[in-house]
């Protein structure tokens, strides 16, 4: 990005193309629309990026002259609506905003942006030049002048504010997720920077940290330190799916509150509206497992598949208790129940009918519904595609089938 080639004539071509395709305008060149070739370039990124990022980042797209960057900057950034969530729901741990924050990993700025609405003042910190001189422009765009913008590494800026005595509020890493090859990674050490040796440093500055992970990685190996600091993991999905994984954690072992792990699922609809599902670990190891079984099963109406988001939480038995369901299995991981709970985090589906697996009888079912199903595989032990090619079964339909096994070994089938 060269600041000199922005410019009005750039911004009415994307103002003008913004539906077009890409690829189509980028054959008729840019001098056909009064444009040069590097100003064509950049006006392609920008109609391209608004594009992909319209419902993610929609504050941002409706504006004109916010720049979009490298490509690699969006891939990893947060929402605008889950970047809004995380920093108002922490703001509360100090009664409703902070005075100071950092965000030591500032890529597209979307996580500063949100901080500076619960900060009085916010330090962007990035290594890449490019992508600073982007939050420079963005930020008075968006109406953000509390954000500090600092061209440096994590690593570089932490060892200055320890020199000149600084502390923060609150101090937030998004590590990158790609190796020095450019492939993706997930492990905490494995990203840049390395939140776990940056640990003691981080402890200089302040006493809070929030990080964002990936959302594949597991509840119990995002711990940024081994000394009981840990003390909420934010399980955060849209659409249906886990988008991030936030974990809070005291650097120091006088500011923890108690030794157990809040564990929150939440969901944010295209509406805005958030469902929020919450346990600590130790109450969900105390809980028994409350099973059903192939024989239960026939007694229930309603079955119900936990979204993606309450999965990853892995709070089992918790879900089982606050919500009035009973558990096929402890590996099932579906729920069931006589009367329909309409406030279930997931699908339902009515009940049909419930079968124990046998090559005839499935395939009598599969005829009586026309060879074509939805199909859900749970702890079974044939695949979803090895179902479908030993039964010559369709995809699609209004039918719905779940195969999964009990704790006893029964292979169950249940037509909804």
């Amino acid at each position: 990005m060269d600041e000199s080639i922005v410019n009005d004539r750039i911004w009415d071509f994307v103002e003008r193309y913004i539906t077009d395709d890409v690829a189509k305008l980028g054959l008729s060149g840019g001098r056909k629309y009064g444009l040069d070739d590097e100003e064509m370039r950049f006006a392609l990124a920008q109609i391209e990026a608004r594009q992909r990022l319209n419902r993610k980042l929609s504050r941002m797209t409706s504006r004109r002259g916010v720049i979009f960057p490298q490509r690699l900057s969006w891939e990893q950034c947060s929402s605008e609506t889950t970047a809004a969530y995380k920093f108002r729901e922490i703001a509360k741990l100090a009664g409703g905003h902070f005075d100071c924050g950092v965000d030591l990993t500032g890529g597209l700025g979307i996580d500063a942006m949100a901080m500076a609405e619960n900060c009085k003042r916010v330090d962007y910190v990035e290594m890449n030049e490019e992508l600073c001189r982007a939050a420079e422009v963005n930020f008075h765009i968006m109406g953000y002048d509390n954000i500090v913008i600092h061209n440096m590494t994590a690593e570089a800026f932490v060892d200055k504010c320890i020199r000149d005595g600084r502390i923060f509020d609150l101090i937030y890493l998004d590590p990158a997720r790609r190796s020095v090859k450019g492939e993706k990674v997930y492990r905490l050490e494995d990203c840049s920077p390395n939140v776990r040796i940056m640990r003691d440093s981080l402890k200089k500055i302040g006493d809070l940290v929030m990080v964002k992970m990936s959302p594949i990685i597991s509840v119990s190996d995002c711990r940024v330190s081994d000394n009981g600091g840990l003390q909420k993991v934010w399980c955060i999905g849209t659409d249906g799916e886990c988008k991030e994984v936030v974990t809070i954690e005291y650097l120091k072992t006088n500011m923890i509150e108690c030794d157990s792990l809040k564990i929150k699922c939440v969901e944010i609809d295209k509406n805005g509206e958030i469902t929020e599902f919450e346990f600590t670990d130790s109450e969900e190891k105390k809980l028994p497992w409350n099973v059903l079984g192939l024989e239960g099963l026939k007694n229930m109406n309603w079955i119900y598949e936990p979204s993606p988001v309450v999965m990853k939480t892995g709070g089992w038995r918790n879900i089982a208790k606050q919500y009035g369901a009973k558990m096929i299995g402890m590996n099932a991981h579906l729920y069931a129940s006589d009367g329909e709970i309409m406030d279930f985090p997931g699908r339902r589906f009515q009940i049909a009918k419930v079968l124990e697996f046998n090559r005839r009888d499935v395939a009598k079912l599969f005829a009586e519904i026309g060879w074509k199903a939805n199909i859900t595989v749970r702890n079974f032990k044939m695949s979803v595609e090895e179902i479908r090619k030993k039964f010559g079964v369709r995809d699609g339909g209004e039918k719905y089938l779940f195969f999964c096994s009990d704790d006893e070994g029964n292979k169950i089938v249940i037509l909804c």
